[in-house]
């Protein structure tokens, strides 16, 4: 027969037994949440800028086709993937920033350089991306989720000695490199996005 003293005991062994489990059960809230990962372009880590060579040959070549679109001073966007669903928009001023034959490598963000993720909604009755600025929208054109720019870095030339705002149409390659964006919300992280020879520049109306 089990006496007064064992009970307390396998009562007291009972409840502890509880307790542990119940603790391995607890969530992690500090843990940092994972941030979403897109590779663009395939680029061997050993192509590092050399700031020695100038236009083209600093930037290496894009290792797929996805939609790229450019206008206005040295502007450019580029998809994600072929979806269309996304795009990362760069914007310069070359007010602010001296572009010329020379390669040159920038810590972002900084004052005269915009990056933005773009990321479709998802409608199909709505058109998303209009990325010249200078050319009406379309009537059904919706704005897309923006993500904002937090760390990255932009590797870029151009066949002109010195771009400035007066100039028309010219040619720039740029790399996009480790881009962590952020929408308040949710983080994603894009590399390696290359643009190679582009057309870029402005033209009146």
């Amino acid at each position: 027969m089990i006496s007064t003293h064992d009970k307390i005991l396998i009562i007291i062994l009972s409840l502890v037994t509880t307790l542990v489990t119940l603790g391995g059960c607890k969530e992690d809230i500090s843990s940092p949440r994972e941030a979403d990962t897109t590779d663009i372009d395939s680029v061997d880590s050993s192509l590092i800028i050399d700031s020695t060579l100038i236009y083209p040959k600093c930037i290496p070549s894009a290792s797929n086709e996805y939609n790229t679109s450019a206008c206005l001073n040295i502007f450019f966007a580029k998809a994600i993937d072929n979806s269309g669903t996304g795009y990362v928009a760069v914007a310069i001023d070359p007010e602010d920033v001296t572009i010329g034959t020379e390669c040159q490598r920038f810590e972002l963000p900084m004052d005269g350089i915009e990056v933005l993720y773009l990321k479709s909604k998802q409608n199909p009755d709505s058109v998303y991306f209009n990325f010249c600025s200078d050319a009406c929208c379309a009537p059904n054109y919706a704005e897309p989720i923006k993500y904002d720019l937090l760390k990255g870095s932009l590797e870029v030339s151009s066949d002109l000695e010195k771009v400035t705002s007066e100039m028309g149409e010219f040619h720039i390659s740029a790399r996009l490199d480790t881009l962590h964006f952020s929408d308040g919300t949710a983080d994603t992280t894009i590399t390696n996005i290359i643009v190679n020879e582009i057309t870029v520049g402005w033209w009146p109306g």
